[in-house]
């Protein structure tokens, strides 16, 4: 009789999100790591960024032990990302009732660019009604 091997089925005992402890710059391309260790088998991993259409996860690599789980993921971010949260839920598809969650607040900084407005016609005081404005809107993060 041959004697077997009894492997345990353990869920994700940690999930940590890396590569956002920095603020991104806007229009630079950033890279983010999900990493999960502990789950037997090795645990599933969805990596996401609510609302951003930038981000590309890559597919998910186990260690050669088994006991880890990265994924990578890669965003051109925008000053539309700042503030959107990061999200890394890892599961052991044997224990599906399980699943164990990171999150983290983007930081995207904008640099200055200066704005020229040019007008086609020539203005004259005159022509623009009493108490005209002009007005340019932008959406930046200025904390930098």
């Amino acid at each position: 009789m041959k004697a077997g091997f009894i492997y345990p089925t353990v869920p994700p005992l940690k999930v940590e999100i890396e590569g956002t402890d920095v603020p991104f710059r806007a229009g630079v391309q950033a890279s983010i790591m999900c990493r999960s260790t502990g789950s037997k088998p090795p645990a599933t991993l969805d990596l996401k960024i609510d609302g951003s259409t930038g981000f590309k996860a890559l597919p998910p690599q186990s260690s050669l032990d088994q006991n880890t789980t990265i994924r990578r993921g890669h965003l051109l971010p925008s000053s539309e990302d700042n503030g959107r949260t990061v999200t890394c839920t890892a599961n052991n598809p044997l224990v599906p009732d399980y699943r164990l969650s990171a999150t983290r607040r983007l930081q995207v900084h904008c640099e200055y660019i200066p704005v020229y407005l040019h007008l086609t016609q020539p203005a004259h005081l005159s022509t623009i009604p009493c108490l005209g404005h002009l007005t340019c809107c932008t959406s930046i993060n200025t904390s930098a």
